[in-house]
């Protein structure tokens, strides 16, 4: 099975701390299934070079227009799967060994649960978020986009690039409705780190993480 791991970034040493970085790439290199290759994009105005592997440097208007383009490009070149990762995030070694086991029983888009980190290295897990697709009526976004691993037959829309901040919650709910088989792994497969750098820093209606964290050391 053909596997990519996506990374697309701008100016990413003025808005990431370089030992976030370091965290981030080292997360990837020791995953235990091992046959992926990188695709990088660096889409803004230097032409920074993080990993080995095929290397874009095109100036975008966003990262959305990033995702799509590495996306669509990782698919065409033939990749039967697509793991989107962030250079600010951890994922745990089994996150793409047990995303690919998902993907081989069927599904199309396989996320998981995930931990909430900052700056003090406070941890709080996601947890309760229950039926996706009840969720999702109720326009809760309970998919961990920086987990997301993608099949190539859940890639016949893109998201859509007026939507800074909760594209990827319409992509999914467009998705969904077309039947597209969709899988949160139990497992606590990500650390997602939360920081004044990132995009999206509130959750409304239409963001990211609608579910609420729970700190687990007080219970």
């Amino acid at each position: 099975m053909r596997s990519i791991v996506i990374v697309y970034h701008k100016n990413i040493r003025k808005i990431y701390k370089d030992e976030w970085i370091e965290q981030a790439m080292d997360s990837i290199y020791d995953q235990t299934y091992q046959d992926w290759l990188v695709y990088e994009l660096n889409y803004g105005d230097d032409d920074e070079r993080l990993f080995d592997g095929t290397f874009f440097s095109i100036e975008m208007e966003n990262h959305i227009e990033a995702m799509n383009f590495l996306i669509t490009k990782a698919f065409d070149d033939g990749a039967d799967v697509v793991f989107n990762t962030n250079l600010d995030d951890i994922s745990l070694p089994k996150r793409f060994e047990k995303q690919i086991a998902a993907i081989k029983r069927g599904y199309q888009l396989v996320s998981c649960n995930f931990t909430y980190f900052g700056e003090e290295d406070r941890l709080m897990n996601m947890t309760g978020c229950g039926d996706i697709g009840k969720n999702f009526r109720r326009g809760h976004n309970v998919i961990c986009h920086p987990a997301v691993c993608y099949h190539s037959s859940f890639w016949d829309e893109k998201y859509n690039e007026s939507l800074v901040g909760y594209e990827d919650f319409d992509l999914w709910k467009r998705q969904y409705t077309k039947r597209k088989r969709f899988l949160i792994l139990d497992d606590y497969l990500l650390l997602y780190r939360i920081h004044s750098g990132q995009i999206t820093k509130k959750f409304d209606k239409h963001g990211n993480e609608k579910c609420k964290p729970v700190d687990h050391r007080h219970q």
